[in-house]
């Protein structure tokens, strides 16, 4: 079997994919798998490591102005052009778009090759790329079941999960992931700062800027804080400045963490955005968690996945604009300090985890590429 997975843009929408890849060669190891990613650097940058081969093709974005449409036929026809090349080079049983508009040209390419198309979407509302291709796609794997969506279309819909990659089944020593961090273990509340891959600025300085004006009133707790490229050195300085006033606190700072199982094994509660794939790994691990959608995010989906999180009872959900020192101090006692909070809402969580979705999602494929009679 040959699959050709394509993306990117973002780590939500390319690690669903690497997870995918692992599970499909798990299953057969004589599976071919190739990625198609955007021109972005981080796709570059998530991608080399993980030893998968991979093309880059062209992936303009649908323009939001009408400014922006004159350029868009000569994109299209760029992008379309490296897609078919790679389809027709690498001749897959089956293409699967992770979503993002690196998988538009791609689908469309194996659409014009009558190459069945599988398209995932980790959001309750999904985004304008599914929304284009999902009619003519063969199937749309999520991780919401149906009466949470938001968008009604004639389309198979098989509520398996979001795919995740193989460092969120692994079960990982607590006290292990904690002193790979520096932190303290035992009974010591640890809390995960964390923005997604390309970071979060407003949520890295409420936290940090948070602690810094807490001060000597914070209490003993570890923080682990992923503030994304380019942050790093912003928040030192804040993080120094609440450790001086606070012998109580412990804290790591990081750009980017490539194993987050460890890194969500290390703590009691994480705060972050609403990420569908974020959502998708920390349910796997049954993590309470405290959201912030993003306000700027298309469509307001990450509202609407932090929604369906608070109403499974695995988290709370705040607004950006309400995100000030008093809500962290809340957050800090109410809720990190809380043990019984902190279970109520894990149970919510690992009610709401996936952890096999990969797994199914791959089984699936399989029989689908069975159907295509290519060699």
């Amino acid at each position: 079997m040959r699959c050709l997975i394509a993306g990117g843009g973002t780590g939500g929408h390319l690690f669903p994919g690497v997870a995918l890849a692992e599970a499909l060669v798990a299953r057969d190891p004589g599976t071919e798998v190739r990625f198609v990613c955007t021109p972005k650097g981080l796709d570059r940058r998530l991608l080399a490591p993980t030893g998968w081969s991979f093309d880059i093709c062209e992936a303009p974005q649908l323009p939001r102005s009408a400014s922006a449409l004159a350029s868009l036929p000569l994109s299209l026809a760029r992008a379309g052009g490296a897609a078919w090349r790679v389809v027709r080079r690498f001749r897959p049983h089956v293409v699967v778009g992770c979503g993002g508009h690196g998988s538009f040209a791609p689908a469309m390419a194996a659409f014009a090759a009558r190459i069945p198309v599988a398209l995932l979407e980790q959001n309750v509302i999904p985004g304008r790329t599914t929304k284009l291709l999902a009619r003519r796609a063969g199937v749309i794997f999520g991780q919401w079941p149906e009466e949470h969506l938001r968008w009604r279309s004639p389309i198979r819909y098989v509520a398996a999960g979001n795919p995740l990659r193989a460092q969120f089944a692994e079960a990982r020593d607590r006290e292990a992931c904690r002193a790979a961090y520096r932190l303290p273990g035992g009974e010591v509340p640890g809390l995960l700062v964390f923005g997604g891959s390309q970071g979060a600025r407003s949520l890295n300085l409420w936290v940090a800027e948070g602690l810094a004006a807490v001060g000597g009133l914070l209490p003993r707790c570890a923080i682990l804080h992923l503030c994304g490229s380019g942050e790093r050195e912003r928040l030192l300085p804040l993080y120094a400045r609440a450790a001086d006033a606070a012998p109580g606190l412990s804290w790591h700072v990081a750009e980017f963490e490539p194993d987050m199982g460890r890194a969500y094994a290390a703590v009691d509660l994480a705060i972050g955005r609403a990420g569908g794939t974020g959502i998708a790994e920390m349910t796997a691990r049954g993590l309470p968690m405290v959201l912030i959608p993003y306000p700027e995010a298309a469509d307001d989906h990450q509202r609407a996945n932090a929604s369906a999180v608070a109403a499974a009872g695995a988290g709370l959900v705040f607004e950006e604009r309400h995100c000030d020192t008093a809500l962290l101090r809340m957050l800090l006692e109410e809720v990190l300090l809380n043990r019984a909070r902190r279970e109520a809402l894990a149970r919510g969580s690992q009610a709401l985890g996936r952890p096999d979705a990969a797994r199914s999602i791959a089984e699936e494929l399989i029989a689908i590429a069975a159907g295509t009679g290519r060699s």
